[in-house]
């Protein structure tokens, strides 16, 4: 995994706006973000997540305000730096992100796309 992941991990806190987190997404170019506070991961937040909740009828403008803890979903799995490609490659069938530890400490992130990277 520590050979895959991306080091430098974008992440929000759980009292960040969505209109502040969606801003993040967009400029880096990604799709889900970890919600991290204080080191310890409370949850992830997704696009799909985002666009759900606009379309159970919240307007645009209320949403944005709205902290992300309010409307994320469960954390990504956390697998350890040495764990196999097969094994992070059978993870990511299930989910769209997985956050690399080392000694507890998350280290990193790897998304389908990091995967796709290796071939």
């Amino acid at each position: 995994a520590k050979d895959i992941m991306n080091k430098h991990i974008v992440s929000v806190r759980p009292n960040t706006s969505l209109r502040e987190a969606a801003t993040q997404m967009r400029k880096k170019g990604i799709s889900q973000i970890p919600v991290i506070d204080n080191d310890v991961v409370t949850g992830a937040l997704s696009e799909k997540t985002i666009i759900e909740s606009v379309a159970n009828g919240k307007s645009i403008e209320d949403i944005s305000l709205v902290p992300v803890k309010d409307i994320m979903n469960d954390a990504f799995p956390l697998i350890d730096e040495s764990a196999p490609v097969s094994m992070v490659s059978f993870m990511l069938e299930y989910n769209s992100a997985l956050l690399v530890a080392k000694k507890g400490k998350v280290v990193g992130i790897i998304t389908k796309a990091d995967l796709l990277k290796l071939m």
